[in-house]
């Protein structure tokens, strides 16, 4: 496949879904629809156990990041496809069923290890994170057998693996005359760890293990919360124990409150810098990508202006200055929005998203092709087009936002929209106070606060306002879960916000008479795009 076959004329900027956009294609060109970003380069080489990222964030991209050095043919891992010629070692753990195998037998090796004392309440952290780390080995030693009946010499892996091969084929793992204990058990599988370390050494290897199985899984599952503390416990000391194997694992942000609130010691097991990497865009990064994909559009499909061409192909767009220069010569420098204000063009786009990538990609899309549709050119976005853009998507960002919610708090995301459409834009603790018992009856069976809950999914902030600067005329800046580190505190003197996504969506200014005379616009990012 070719860029031309991503890059269309009815989806200019191509698809968001990270797994069509990185898919490796037939002429191996690896880097397509790819570039270089900061964001992904710092993650992938701190490779901490945890990365942490909502969704949209570009978490399977950091996974495709490894299927494209494992040297895999595909994003889609299945043992009949053949391994790559990476010198490391890689085991990916990517689909719901996978991971609830694995759960499965974690939870059955548990209640074993209890006897007869069946009460799951007395299990411990370090018991159930024992147990994760025997059925993650199970699950290498599983992909070095794999690797042993694809190998061009299986004699060299049989005799550098010749107990772990015994293992998988289930012969001679524990010796006919002898008395079958749960110490002997974890002797001889202490042995089959050795051996693969041995062997990893001895080749030169890192064993990655790759776990991206949780944006679908279903978290409420009571056995999964049950064992929910060992598996982070094991992921965050699996690194430190196993010289040469690492466990990536990401973490859907939208579940992380979950973690938090079921996991037992939770700053030792979550928080740590060195344990989570968190993916945070700046503005900047994102407006790098749409200007890639956009330059590389143009390049396809504008069949006049070659000299148009030629000077946008010669831009740098690690260099802000030809950033800013590109924007500047493909859309107006402003626009006028609904309620008849003035804005800064990037500013209008920026405030309107929760800083992913798909919803950049979704609102520069939709403006190309209805500017191309009004004016007939691909190389100019008219302002009419920004603004109808950013009309049309903002329910499909709103949607994307609340998916993953739905199942963590099916009856909060069903009343959400009821009650906080009664909201101003801007609002206070009465405001609250008035709608909290109606919040608070829906979902006092999911979320201990839900206003806490509304700050997390991206939906309420507060407005930040600095005693040393003066007010924007146009803006008061937001606070929210995306752009802050922290939890959301409650007082009389804070005036809260509601993120203009849902602002719009749900139409909280046509149904109140007082017309906002300020915009919400997140707090920290203005600087980054008054580019040039």
């Amino acid at each position: 496949m070719e860029l031309r076959d991503f890059l269309t004329r009815e989806n200019p900027l191509g698809p968001f879904y990270h797994e069509r956009i990185l898919r490796r294609t037939q002429d191996n060109r690896s880097k397509l629809l790819l570039y270089h970003v900061d964001l992904f380069d710092k993650v992938l080489e701190r490779q901490s156990p945890l990365i942490v990222g909502r969704r949209g964030s570009g978490k399977t991209a950091i996974v495709n990041a490894f299927f494209a050095a494992s040297g895999r043919s595909d994003s889609y891992y299945s043992r009949s496809r053949a391994r790559g010629n990476s010198r490391d070692f890689y085991v990916f753990i990517n689909s719901w069923k996978q991971l609830d195998a694995i759960i499965e037998r974690v939870g059955r090796d548990v209640m074993h290890s209890m006897g007869e004392d069946n009460d799951w309440t007395s299990v411990l952290p370090e018991t159930a994170a024992r147990h994760w780390s025997n059925r993650i080995w199970h699950t290498i030693f599983e992909e070095l057998f794999d690797e042993y009946q694809a190998h061009d010499d299986p004699r060299h892996l049989r005799k550098k693996l010749p107990s772990v091969i015994k293992y998988i084929t289930g012969r001679d793992f524990v010796p006919a005359d002898a008395q079958l204990t749960e110490e002997l058990l974890e002797r001889r599988f202490e042995g089959l760890r050795a051996e693969a370390l041995s062997f990893f050494r001895s080749e030169s290897m890192n064993c990655y293990v790759v776990i991206d199985a949780l944006d679908k899984y279903p978290i409420a599952a009571p056995r999964f919360t049950k064992l929910m503390s060992g598996f982070l416990k094991c992921i965050n000391e699996f690194n430190d124990d196993n010289t040469g194997v690492s466990i990536i694992c990401c973490l859907p942000e939208e579940v992380e409150p979950f973690f938090r609130k079921e996991v037992s010691n939770r700053i030792k097991e979550m928080s740590t810098a060195e344990s989570v990497s968190k993916l945070r865009w700046r503005p900047v990064d994102l407006l790098r990508i749409v200007a890639e994909r956009y330059r590389d559009f143009l390049d396809i499909h504008l069949e006049e202006d070659e000299e148009f061409k030629k000077a946008v192909r010669a831009m740098n767009f690690s260099e802000r200055k030809d950033l800013g220069q590109f924007f500047g010569i493909v859309m107006p420098p402003s626009i006028t929005n609904k309620l008849g204000k003035i804005e800064n063009s990037l500013a209008y786009i920026i405030r309107h998203t929760q800083l992913l990538p798909r919803e950049f990609i979704l609102i520069f899309s939709r403006a190309i092709v209805t500017s191309h549709n009004l004016k007939g050119s691909w190389r100019y976005i008219e302002a009419e087009a920004i603004v109808s853009a950013v009309n049309e998507q903002e329910s499909e960002l709103a949607e994307q936002i609340l998916t993953p919610y739905r199942t963590l708090y099916p009856s909060l995301t069903d009343e959400i929209k009821d009650v906080v459409s009664e909201l101003m834009p801007f609002f206070n603790k009465s405001d609250m106070d008035r709608l909290g018992g109606r919040l608070a009856t829906v979902s006092k069976h999911e979320v201990q606060d839900p206003w806490v809950a509304l700050y997390e999914m991206g939906i309420i902030g507060w407005v930040e306002r600095s005693h040393n600067e003066p007010m924007h005329e146009l803006y008061e800046y937001g606070r929210f879960h995306y752009n802050t580190v922290g939890d959301i505190s409650f007082a009389n003197d804070r005036i809260y916000c509601v993120h203009p996504i849902f602002s719009g969506t749900w139409n909280l200014r046509q149904k109140h008479r007082e017309t906002p005379s300020k915009h919400v616009y997140p707090a920290d990012v203005e600087h980054e795009i008054w580019i040039g």
